[in-house]
């Protein structure tokens, strides 16, 4: 069986902040003051980090449990390569229908555009939001489902 979940992590959630304020901007929906663009992806990000897990993120996790467990693991003759394979697996099956793109939801995609709409009308980096709260979130969920780290810019 070959893995074709995309390898995400840090940098692909940047990414995927980018595409999204890049498509915000290039519709109108919003206006921002381009010195501040970094400030905004920044924040952007950590607001979707809240709800959305990457690869990378599904390891450290991963790999943290099976750490904490090692002792119990040792008593069972358990390897920590086979626990780790393992509860990965077990993890990422319970989230399955929650993955898209190599990101895990924690929320409904529907409750991750709400979350950035709301998002974009608290930060202090948004001049002006243009478009309703409907239109904006039809387009961060858009842009997620369509969402391809090797064609984003």
């Amino acid at each position: 069986m070959t893995n074709t979940t995309p390898s995400t992590n840090h940098t692909s959630l940047k990414t995927l902040a980018k595409s999204i304020l890049n498509k915000l901007e290039n519709n109108k929906y919003i206006v921002f003051n381009p010195k501040e663009r970094n400030d905004l992806q920044e924040d952007l990000v950590r607001r979707l980090q809240r709800s959305i897990l990457t690869e990378e993120d599904i390891t450290k996790q991963v790999r943290s449990q099976v750490t904490a467990a090692g002792d119990a693991l040792t008593e069972q003759n358990i390897t920590e390569t086979d626990a780790f394979q393992s509860q990965k697996r077990a993890l990422k099956s319970r989230m399955g229908d929650n993955m898209l793109h190599g990101f895990y939801f924690q929320d409904t995609l529907r409750g991750i555009c709400i979350s950035v709409c709301k998002f974009l009308f608290e930060s202090p980096y948004v001049e002006d939001v243009f478009e309703s709260d409907d239109a904006i979130q039809k387009l961060v969920m858009d842009t997620i489902q369509s969402f391809d780290e090797t064609k984003a810019n």
